[in-house]
């Protein structure tokens, strides 16, 4: 996935957060938390 499409999944992702009631903080703590998880397992992509 090039940078672009990873920022677009990471920003889709966070818009449906919102729907379950999650704040913006929230939201990106668990993003934060998905990117180190990613990093931490190389053999595990997003799709």
């Amino acid at each position: 996935m090039s940078k672009q499409t990873v920022a677009q999944f990471w920003d889709n992702y966070i818009s449906k957060t919102k729907a379950y009631g999650l704040t913006n903080v929230q939201a990106r703590w668990i993003v934060r938390y998905a990117e180190h998880y990613l990093k931490a397992h190389k053999n595990i992509t997003l799709s």
